[in-house]
């Protein structure tokens, strides 16, 4: 058996070819040019496999915390930028393939995306009237879900000049840009709230495939905050700037730990556990 180890830390990525007795050969130090962000990593990690053949598995240790089981990072600092939901073992297996968020951080990426869409209809008319994007530019998909007391609606539209978007947008591998409008209807009251998600992807004119993806990112960050406001009350902390920025990593420093604990329990269990139990406490964090 052949494995292909990474470690990819802030500074360097490691990697060498690992046989089933844990021999490494083929030791190699590259820097990791963080600053490039975690798409430009992942997509470094890409081009060094596929310099490989034959290669059986491959081991990715990595800086931040990971959901290990679907190869997701549920957290990272702000040295690698947008590394925090990186589908990492997903983007590998579709071969590079990729689903980035983009925030008002990012402001001339975000209002440039955003005027491509506030130009247009849902059915890919302009809005002046004045033109219409083609099926092979523009395509849309709508999903309804019903529950809580509320309907939501989802609307995915994907824009795409294939590969002159990467030239105009400057990321590498840059297919098409994405706006999901998600709006949520309270049942009861009536009342209707409405916000706009921003991406850039790899993948081309596949909207039901991406509002997909995206429903799965935003379930793990969903999940990742509801723990950490069950378990550490996070929403009740009145600390603010650093100091509450500060008790997030370490409370997810926290959680990530206790999740890799295999003993039986709830994670508040455990943490009152960690409390009590010194040597508890040290096998959790060992």
């Amino acid at each position: 058996m052949k494995i292909l180890a990474f470690d990819i830390g802030g500074t360097n990525i490691k990697y060498a070819l690992c046989n089933e007795n844990f021999e490494l050969t083929d030791r190699h130090t590259v820097p990791t040019e963080a600053q490039k962000g975690g798409q430009e990593l992942v997509l470094k990690i890409i081009r060094i496999i596929e310099s490989y053949k034959d290669i059986d598995r491959i081991a990715i240790s990595t800086a931040g915390q990971v959901d290990s089981e679907n190869g997701i990072v549920v957290y990272s600092t702000d040295n690698i930028p947008y590394y925090t939901g990186m589908m990492v073992k997903k983007i590998i297996e579709n071969k590079g393939d990729y689903l980035i968020a983009v925030k008002e951080n990012q402001p001339k990426l975000y209002e440039a995306i955003k005027s491509w869409f506030s130009d247009i209809n849902i059915d890919g008319s302009k809005i002046n009237g004045r033109g219409h994007y083609p099926p092979t530019r523009y395509q849309y998909c709508t999903q309804e879900n019903y529950g809580h007391g509320r309907t939501e609606k989802r609307t995915c539209r994907v824009i795409s000049y294939q590969s002159l978007t990467e030239k105009i947008f400057q990321w590498e591998g840059v297919q098409s840009v994405v706006c999901i409008e998600n709006t949520r209807t309270d049942n009861k009251t009536g009342e209707t709230s409405c916000e706009n998600h921003y991406y850039i992807t790899s993948l081309h004119m596949q909207a039901e495939t991406i509002l997909n993806v995206a429903r799965k990112h935003w379930g793990i960050e969903n999940n990742l905050h509801w723990q950490l406001d069950v378990s550490f009350n996070e929403d009740k902390q009145k600390k603010k700037k650093n100091a509450a920025q500060n008790i997030s990593l370490i409370n997810k420093f926290a959680l990530a730990k206790l999740k890799q604990d295999e003993t039986k329990g709830s994670i508040k269990a455990k943490i009152k556990r960690a409390g009590w139990d010194c040597s508890y406490l040290h096998k959790v964090m060992s």
